[in-house]
Formats: structure tokens, C-alpha cells, sequence
């Protein structure tokens, strides 16, 4: 037992760590918290001079560690996962001369990082480094000659100053990073002015960040028009040369690990990699793509042949939505929150079938969603169509009649002014097929017009029969006048 002293106080049991004092030989100390166990005057710990591992995740209650601390030369490993109230990280951190893994998970509270991290050069792992404005924090440029790996977010990215640029924020020597986080946004306002479009796109390309083994890639609140060119296939000394062209020139692949791409609130995103760089081939690997708040993002390369799971949240341009239906590989897509369109396949998808068609020579638009076995549409608010008029007997030239060929389940919801008819349901989703597992609708009502309510009422009843009740339920009127069909 670690604790010589309960107090209770408003149902909460507060640990006294004082027993410490007389395990001065402890090489490993895991302090397990909740919310009904925390404990108090963690500067015992202090006392602890051989302690090699020190665990006090999940204490949602201390905003900060005692100096105390600092005393443990001999500590290697710091664990503060889901310690979500810290601010900082004691001030004398850099005394801890053996450290090698820090461990910040979930600690959202941060604030700043103290000076001299740069001197911990034993270090491997720092899953959180957040930047200050305030020059007498620890800057991004100390973390240079760190030889850190694994999982990293950089945080508050839009600060980063022009000195700490000047004295280098490079990562191109951080080769053993494998999942990566780039937050650009931060509390200091969310201007959207050319002048930090640019010092974002200047900071972006100053990162030189290693591509060779990541596999996990997050990047939010980048105000560039422009990716950084290590994400474009310009100029990487670090990326694998896979194989060569017929007349001999490399080709070169960027990504060539990595499984999971996230990029969120780019509002002037257009190209994820640029249109030059299509036919070398980027991301091989990947097979989860998460997309949210970027409305201007164009078409996807088309080589992305392991892709799987695509998300979209937010408004998104006909070219891209084009360009996800005509992922081979394609088998879960969920679009979220795209609350301006009226119609999601509409006449500027058209369009580029057309345009496909006739790059085809005629002979009939590409299939759509070849692979596709789930799609998920939800809080769409002023959607009232999914196809336009006439996608149905656009589509019948396809190698697969139908829009979506195979699904396994279709889940829509809260989508207020959303309607489909019938033939919608058995042409273009083929919901009428025996491969589909799982039909969920919930909070449409205006999903069905009165004029072919029967013939709708009666596809749900056999396909209610087919499924059974764990796996089928629609609700299709709005708040008191809901209707369930059972």
C-alpha cells in the first residue's frame, strides 16, 4: 500500500504519498488515478533517487508537477498520459539527464514547454511538444538534434518564430517518426489573411519533415495554398527510389509507409499532391483517408489503389467526391456535415462523367463505387436529392448498372430535408440486393413523398423480413411524428 494517511472529502478518497520516504530504494512507480482516488503531495516522489520508471496517468486533478521531481537523475521514463489539467512540464525538466521517454498523450492543457529540452540527449520518445510565443519557453528549434521517434504532435505550429526558424525547426534527421501531428491552429485568433497563408506555407516547408516510415499523418489548421514540397514529391532526399521509368529517370514515392492520412480546416487546400507528381505514384500504403473542413481540396491522385475508408466532414468540391467514387479499392465511405449542398451527386458530378465519357471514346461512363460496401450520410442539412434527375439512365451505359453495385449497409441520418425515391433506393443504391446486411435511417422526414409511401413502406417491410430487428431500423418522420417501420 502506498498510502499512510485517507482523507475523505466530498466522496473523493485523497492519497498522502508521505510513505514514500521509506522506499527510497523503489526502482518503478505506477500511481493509478480516478475519480475517486487522488493523490496529494506528489514531492515525495522527489525522494526517490534510484526510481527508473514513474507512471501518474490519468490524474485529471494536478495542473503541475513539483520541482521535486527534477531530483530523480536516474529516471528514464515519464508517463502523464490523460493528465488533461497540466499546463507545463516542471521548469528544471533538462536536469533529467537519463531521461528517454516522455509520454504526453491527451494532455490538452499544456500550455508551453520548458527551456533547455534540447539538453535531454538521451531522448526517444516526446509524444507533445506545444509552442509559446513567450521567448523563455522552450522553442521548436531546441528539439533539432533530438533523436526522438514514434508518435509526435507539434502543437500551436503558428507560432513558430522567425528565430527559432533561423536557428533551424528541420526534421529531416528524424527518420524514426512513424506517426506525426502538425496543428497549425491556435488560441491567438483564426485570421485568414494572405500574410499567413504565406508565413504558414514558410513554416510548413521549413519542418523538411522525414516521410520514409510514417505511417499516421494528422495535419490541422494549415492556412497555405500549398502543401510544404516534402509532401509533394519535390526535392526529398529521403524518400525510396522503387523503381525507374522507361527512359531511365527515377521515380520516386512519397509515403511509401504510410496507412492513415487525416488534414482538417484547410480552407485553400486545392491538390493534396500536386498534379505534376500523379503518375509517380504517392502513398501506396494507404487505406484510411480523413478529410474535414477543406472545401476547396480537388480530385484525389488516382494511383491510391489500398485505399479503403474515406471520411469526409464538411463541404467538399464535386471533384473530389468524382474522384472517390472511382477508388477501386473503396469499401467504407462517410460523409458528414456537408451542410450547403442540395443535391450530393449532382450536375457538376454529372459533368465529369461526361467528361470521363467522352475521354472513354463513348463507350458508356466508368463504374462508380466499385468496391463499396458501406456508406454513412449524416447531419446533411439542406440536402433534398442524393443523385440529380437523370443520373439513373446516365448511368445504365456502366459495366454495373447500378450506382453503388454491392452494399452491406447504408446508415443515413439527420438529414431534414433529405427525399429518395423508390427507384433511387433499388437503381442507384441497389438496396434491394441480397448482399446488403444493415439498413439504419433515423430523423429524415421527408424521406418519402405520400405519392409512393406504399410502394416504399412495403420494399422496407421485406427488407425488414430479410435482416431481422438488430440489423434494421428506420425511423423516417421528424421529432412528434415519428413513424418506425417494423
Amino acid at each position: 500500500m502506498l498510502n499512510d494517511r485517507d482523507v475523505y472529502g466530498d466522496g473523493t478518497q485523497l492519497i498522502c504519498l508521505s510513505v514514500l520516504k521509506e522506499l527510497l530504494t523503489l526502482r518503478v512507480l505506477k500511481l493509478r488515478c480516478n475519480s475517486k482516488y487522488q493523490y496529494l503531495r506528489l514531492e515525495y516522489v522527489g525522494c526517490l533517487k534510484h526510481l527508473r520508471y514513474l507512471d501518474i496517468s490519468g490524474n485529471d486533478q494536478i495542473t503541475t508537477l513539483p520541482d521535486s521531481i527534477c531530483d530523480l537523475l536516474n529516471l528514464q521514463t515519464l508517463k502523464l498520459n490523460r493528465c488533461s489539467k497540466l499546463e507545463s512540464l516542471p521548469r528544471n525538466t533538462k536536469d533529467l539527464i537519463s531521461l528517454r521517454h516522455i509520454y504526453l498523450e491527451d494532455c490538452n492543457g499544456i500550455k508551453s514547454m520548458p527551456r533547455g529540452m534540447g539538453q535531454l540527449k538521451h531522448l526517444k520518445t516526446l509524444s507533445l511538444f506545444v509552442i509559446s510565443k513567450k521567448e523563455r519557453y522552450c522553442q521548436l528549434d531546441e528539439l533539432k538534434e533530438l533523436d526522438i521517434g514514434g508518435s509526435l504532435k507539434l502543437k500551436n505550429l503558428g507560432r513558430v518564430s522567425d528565430t527559432s526558424m533561423k536557428r533551424g525547426i528541420s526534421m529531416a534527421r528524424k527518420t524514426n517518426i512513424n506517426e506525426l501531428e502538425l496543428e497549425w491552429k491556435s488560441e491567438d485568433g483564426d485570421d485568414d489573411n494572405e500574410s499567413k497563408r504565406i508565413r504558414d506555407e514558410k513554416i510548413g516547408e521549413a519542418l523538411e519533415v522525414s516521410t520514409a516510415r510514417l505511417k499516421i499523418l494528422k495535419m490541422s489548421g494549415y492556412k497555405g495554398e500549398n502543401f510544404p514540397k516534402w509532401l509533394e514529391l519535390k526535392g526529398l532526399d529521403n524518400v525510396n527510389t522503387i523503381a525507374s521509368s522507361n527512359d531511365g529517370n527515377e521515380m520516386i514515392v512519397l509515403f511509401p509507409l504510410l496507412e492513415e492520412l487525416e488534414i482538417g480546416r484547410m480552407k485553400n487546400l486545392r491538390d493534396l499532391v500536386s498534379l505534376s507528381c500523379w503518375s509517380t505514384g504517392a502513398f501506396p500504403n494507404l487505406s484510411s483517408l480523413r478529410i474535414f473542413k477543406c472545401p476547396k481540396l480537388g480530385a484525389l491522385p488516382p494511383h491510391l489503389k489500398t485505399l479503403k475508408d474515406v471520411t469526409v466532414q464538411g463541404e467538399c468540391s464535386d471533384e473530389l467526391l468524382y474522384s472517390i467514387s472511382n477508388l477501386s479499392a473503396l469499401t467504407h465511405l462517410h460523409l458528414w456535415s456537408i451542410t450547403e449542398r442540395s443535391v450530393l451527386f449532382g450536375a457538376g458530378y454529372m459533368a465529369l462523367m461526361f467528361d470521363d465519357e467522352a475521354q472513354l471514346g463513348g463507350g458508356g461512363v466508368r463504374s462508380t463505387f466499385q468496391s463499396l460496401q458501406s456508406l454513412t450520410i449524416q447531419i446533411c442539412m439542406k440536402l433534398r436529392r442524393l443523385f440529380d434527375e437523370g443520373m439513373i439512365s446516365n448511368i445504365s451505359g456502366c459495366q454495373n448498372k447500378h450506382f453503388i453495385n454491392s452494399l452491406t449497409e447504408l446508415s443515413i441520418g439527420y438529414c431534414p430535408e433529405l427525399m429518395i425515391s423508390v427507384e433511387e433506393f433499388v437503381e442507384n443504391l441497389n438496396i434491394n440486393n441480397n448482399s446488403l446486411q444493415r439498413l439504419y435511417i433515423s430523423d429524415c422526414p421527408k424521406l418519402v413523398s405520400s405519392e409512393e409511401a406504399d410502394d416504399f413502406i412495403a420494399l422496407l417491410h421485406s427488407l425488414r423480413t430479410r435482416l431481422g430487428r438488430e440489423k434494421f431500423r428506420v425511423i423516417f418522420y421528424w421529432k412528434r411524428n415519428r413513424r418506425r417501420v417494423n
